[in-house]
């Protein structure tokens, strides 16, 4: 079933083609530059985010000083985005 016209960071193929939903902790939406983003949380620490340009999976990671940075997973630096991404993340969580 190549070429498959569904695409979404909730949903995934399994090796027979079919897609199968993502099932995620939680589901919600952050506002990211006055557009609702859906954010899926994987994990206790990491968020699948479905940016309208393309999806990107967050883990959040703290400091040693205790603070919450933000990285893009595979990656080992906190970027501006990845940051602001964060930021609503927690702010949308405590609320």
């Amino acid at each position: 079933m190549q070429g498959c016209s569904v695409r979404s960071p909730f949903y995934r193929h399994n090796h027979c083609g079919l897609i199968i939903k993502r099932y995620a902790m939680s589901t919600f939406h952050i506002d990211y530059h006055g557009q609702l983003v859906p954010v899926s949380q994987e994990s206790a620490n990491t968020f699948l985010v479905a940016l309208p340009n393309r999806p990107i999976m967050l883990v959040r990671k703290q400091d040693s000083d205790g603070a919450d940075i933000w990285f893009e997973k595979d990656t080992d630096n906190e970027t501006p985005e990845t940051a602001e991404l964060g930021t609503a993340i927690e702010t949308k969580l405590a609320g």
